[in-house]
């Protein structure tokens, strides 16, 4: 969520929160430590360099996914979803329901 709020406008509509299911089989999965990672791969406002290890992930379709540290929360992660790979079809999206945020983690 945070990595969304960081990026959002206040009363930005149409926003829904998405149950995502997809398969626990460790062998889709790829795990990047931080030191795996580009240097300066949390640069704001972008990482040049993190976009293109990004764009060779997507590409190779090697992995299903990818779990990268969050630039914004440091211990937290965030799965990276690929839909070049041929195990693509078996991930189910649902739109759970709609969602915004509370307008008060607008106010500072």
């Amino acid at each position: 969520m945070l990595e969304k709020f960081v990026h959002a406008d206040e009363g930005e509509q149409n926003l829904v929160l998405v149950a995502i299911d997809l398969s626990d089989d460790p062998s889709f999965g790829l795990d990047v430590p931080v030191h795996k990672l580009p240097p300066g791969w949390n640069t704001l406002p972008n990482s040049p360099l993190a976009a293109e290890f990004g764009t060779h992930f997507l590409q190779s379709a090697s992995h299903l996914y990818m779990r990268v540290p969050s630039v914004i929360v440091h211990e937290g992660t965030n799965l990276v979803i690929n839909p070049l790979h041929p195990a693509y079809d078996r991930v189910r999206l649902e739109v759970v329901r709609p969602f915004s945020f509370d307008p008060r983690m607008f106010k500072r």
